[in-house]
């Protein structure tokens, strides 16, 4: 049996989100706020707890 969540995805990357990410997302494309396209922020790191350097 699977630990994950239900609603919850593994990206490339390691990046996970959540439904709730993803409805997030799909409302400010409708607002025309974003173009769709995915992109780590560099405000978040991964959160897999290891140090990026």
């Amino acid at each position: 049996m699977s630990n994950k969540q239900e609603g919850t995805y593994r990206l490339a990357g390691g990046i996970t989100v959540t439904d709730a990410d993803l409805e997030a997302d799909a409302q400010r494309f409708e607002a025309g706020e974003c173009d769709g396209a995915w992109k780590v922020l560099p405000e978040r790191p991964p959160r897999s707890g290891l140090d990026p350097r």
